[in-house]
């Protein structure tokens, strides 16, 4: 099967690939949790059980056995937040090619344009090829509006075929007895849909939520669920149909990540949940590969105050822009959950109004020079050279892109941002402490690559050369597993 110029192996019969997409999941979550003893599935597969870091792995990995798995830092697509870089991994291709530069662009007209409609993709979904190819296809996400990205290419009657489903948990915590059947890809037809649905869907959240809906996307075990239905609905694909070919998408929500850090209880929960679900997998035989988005980072100052460098603000004061009539910030972060960051990011677009001060137009030159020298500010590129640097759709970024430092995250305006903080520091407030934690700049590319078999020599090379990215998930999984490696036992 060939999607996007890139050639991918179909699943083998009765091995379903499974690949875990940890929404805001830098290594740092993973070596606290290893350290704490949460994830002995991990160090199991890998084969070292004296490893607590990556760095101690790749010191064992030259003499890596065909018996054990892989794992590799990545880097992820930029901006570093969760819609490029799903839509990434449902492509196998970065944001220059996919079209998809965060939540919001500014489109010819001026106008901000949300980016959660899978009409503004520009490439073809691996999903729909394989579902298209007879496999099996279930992606799982915690929020609606990735759904609607990764549903890309699912028409009507791929859908009805039977193979391919498309379940968001935040769909399942709300489902009435109509939709609760078809968003488990039970027969609809049958009177028993909705009553078997509401059972499978209430054992998976038994001790995840109250009552026999799963948990909103703001419950702390959104994620957990969502690990869990993927991992039961694999196992079930097994035990059902032994020679059927089939490929699983779990993706995750960064919840817990924007509340807490590494090694704290909630954070380590989390890894241990995804710890068991790649140990159930792995024992049953399935091909499992785990990455993440994007990681995340502290933004706040020593006295927990957010660190943030209001753009739309400093533009008025420094450049004599006004923001929607002169010119237009954009946050690529923005999105409906503002519990989770107050659509406070690391990278922010900027683009300049044409008819800007009665004709005359802004000195681009001199507008990025003085957003550099703000502290907080780690850099300012063109729209040409952001785009080439980093793998952007020119068309979608503005005139420049800017970056924040890794302690620094970029509004608009303090007014504009206020009530939202708000509400984050009342949806989050732990003990009456609150501290900004986000992502989307540079210091945030820096991701896991796991994959629980040994790689062939030139996937493996890629991945110990700095040169992988996460959006090669499903062709490592497809096509980079060495044709000698046995499942890792111990």
């Amino acid at each position: 099967m060939q999607v996007n110029g890139q050639r991918y192996a179909l699943p083998a019969p009765g091995r379903p690939v499974v690949g875990f997409c940890m929404d805001g999941t830098s290594q740092d979550y993973i070596d606290a949790a290893i350290q704490a003893g949460c994830m002995p599935n991990w160090k199991g597969i890998l084969g070292d059980p004296e490893a607590l870091s990556f760095a101690a792995f790749v010191q064992r990995n030259a003499q890596a056995q065909l018996s054990r798995g892989t794992h590799a830092l990545v880097t992820s697509a930029y901006p570093t937040f969760t819609n490029p870089n799903n839509v990434g991994i449902m492509t196998g291709l970065p944001p220059s090619q996919h079209g998809i530069s965060g939540n919001y662009y500014v489109d010819d007209e001026d106008k901000p344009v949300i980016m959660t409609s899978a009409k503004l993709i520009r490439a073809n979904s691996i999903f729909a090829a394989l579902a298209r190819a007879g496999v099996k296809v279930t992606i799982i996400t915690v929020k609606d509006k990735l759904k609607t990205l990764l549903s890309h290419e699912l028409d009507p009657e791929l859908v009805r075929s039977g193979n391919v489903r498309c379940i968001s948990v935040e769909n399942l915590s709300r489902a009435n007895t109509e939709s609760l059947g078809v968003e488990l890809g039970f027969d609809a037809g049958s009177s028993q849909s909705f009553e078997t649905a509401l059972n499978y869907a209430a054992s998976v959240s038994k001790d995840l939520s109250e009552g026999r809906r799963a948990p909103d996307p703001y419950h702390p075990h959104a994620s957990s669920y969502a690990i869990r239905l993927g991992t039961r609905l694999a196992l079930d694909a097994m035990r059902n149909e032994p020679q059927g070919r089939s490929l699983f998408y779990i993706t995750t929500t960064d919840y817990i990540q924007h509340a807490h850090p590494p090694g704290e209880p909630e954070a380590n929960a989390l890894m241990q949940e995804l710890d068991q679900a790649i140990g159930q997998l792995h024992k049953a035989g399935a091909i499992v590969g785990m990455t993440a988005d994007h990681g995340m980072n502290d933004k706040s100052g020593f006295n927990g105050e957010p660190r943030v460098v209001y753009l739309s603000d400093e533009l008025q004061t420094r450049c004599g822009l006004v923001d929607g009539k002169t010119a237009r910030v954009i946050l690529p972060i923005t999105d409906p959950y503002v519990a989770h960051h107050a659509a406070l990011g690391g990278c922010g677009f900027v683009k300049l109004f044409k008819n800007a001060s009665a004709g005359a137009q802004p000195d681009l030159q001199h507008i990025m020079k003085t957003l550099r020298d703000i502290p907080g500010i780690y850099t300012v590129v063109g729209a040409q050279d952001a785009a080439k640097a980093f793998d952007l759709p020119i068309d979608r970024i503005g005139d420049f892109v800017v970056f924040g430092d890794s302690q620094t995250a970029l509004g608009s305006s303090r007014t504009f941002h206020a009530p939202q903080l708000e509400e984050a520091m009342n949806q989050r407030r732990q003990g009456g402490k609150f501290r900004l934690r986000s992502h989307g700049s540079m210091d945030e590319a820096t991701v896991p690559m796991f994959v629980n078999r040994a790689l062939n020599p030139e996937v493996a090379r890629k991945l110990t050369t700095g040169k992988g990215r996460n959006w090669d998930l499903y062709a490592i999984l497809l096509n980079g597993i060495h044709p000698d490696a046995t499942p890792a036992t111990y």
